[in-house]
């Protein structure tokens, strides 16, 4: 997770000498995300520079990555998070929150079976 952490900081910089804005938002929203949980000491200051970043950018996706790594970057949130997990619910699934935080213009996805065929 560090070098992960190191190669979107990398990707970032690569970004802001091509003068690419999205790329440089999303490297750097990947980034807080990851230092949410392994540098929560770190995550404050690279979440807020994810966020100055999007702005003016419409990037939905990437604003739901800064938007999910944002409660984690307390310690008593991941705390809770950790201690909530159960075996059917991994501490590795962060993203099952994000439903929760989407905004309520974005469509939700349909909690009905699908009635596509199984393949054969």
């Amino acid at each position: 997770m560090t070098r992960a952490a190191a190669t979107y900081e990398a990707a970032r910089a690569e970004a802001e000498t091509h003068e690419i804005a999205g790329e440089r938002a999303t490297s750097q929203a990947q980034r807080a995300f990851v230092l949410a949980f392994t540098h929560p000491a770190h995550a404050d200051d690279e979440i807020d520079l994810a966020t100055q970043l999007l702005t003016g950018l419409d990037l939905r996706a990437t604003t739901l990555t800064v938007q999910i790594a944002s409660p984690y970057e307390t310690p008593a949130a991941r705390t809770a998070w950790r201690t909530a997990s159960t075996p059917s619910v991994p501490r590795s699934t962060p993203l099952a929150l994000s439903p929760r935080r989407c905004p309520s213009s974005w469509p939700r996805a349909s909690t009905t079976p699908s009635s596509a065929p199984t393949p054969t």
